[in-house]
């Protein structure tokens, strides 16, 4: 059989499967009501001088007791925290621990300390991301954004990632603006409100 990989980026743009590095992390909860969780991680993009955010922000969805379940928020901090190598997690309550059991009062501090290139050193290109147009109906135009999903770059988790990146699309999950179709059969942007139903 012939070899297949995930298609480039088109010249002079940087959409699609791109190799990455994580640059840093910043929090940003405090800036959102509705938000349990707002890390931006700033990614630095293979062949591209500039860095590109990909946000892991959202709410929990919770038990009638107050303790978390299963939801979007969840999954896409896991498939942070795995791809990073971190050990620990989301405790049933909404709270972060480390491998060992210890709370973690401030995760992006955390990882940050732990997971960020420190100066003068540059990012390991370790990952790959999906970066794709989605137009803003209240602004009238696009913006890039990252899929908020990172995965090592390693042929069997870009291959998982894009059997992952193919059943998003198909589901009308991520709906990619090119320039040509029209605005309405976009992604519509809710003023950076990534809630917890949004089905990543």
């Amino acid at each position: 059989m012939a070899i297949f990989r995930p298609q480039a980026a088109k010249s002079g743009g940087f959409l699609g499967y791109q190799t990455a590095g994580i640059a840093g992390f910043e929090n940003k909860t405090d800036q959102f009501d509705w938000a349990d969780v707002y890390i931006n991680v700033s990614l630095k993009l293979e062949n591209s001088q500039y860095e590109q955010p990909m946000s892991i922000a959202g709410s929990f969805d919770r038990e009638p007791d107050g303790s978390i379940k299963d939801c979007t928020l969840l999954r896409r901090l896991y498939y942070l925290f795995d791809s990073l190598g971190f050990d620990g997690g989301v405790t049933k309550e909404g709270n972060f621990e480390d491998a060992d059991g210890k709370e973690i009062e401030d995760i992006t501090s955390y990882l940050e300390e732990r997971y960020a290139p420190q100066f003068p050193s540059e990012p390991s290109m370790d990952y790959c991301v999906y970066l794709y147009k989605e137009w803003n109906d209240k602004e009238g135009k696009a913006y890039t954004r990252v899929v908020p999903k990172i995965v090592r770059n390693t042929e069997a988790e870009k291959k998982d990632f894009q059997g992952y990146i193919n059943f998003c699309k198909g589901k009308g999950v991520i709906k990619e603006y090119d320039g040509t179709n029209s605005p309405m059969d976009s992604a519509s942007s809710n003023s950076g409100n990534t809630s917890s139903r949004t089905q990543f």
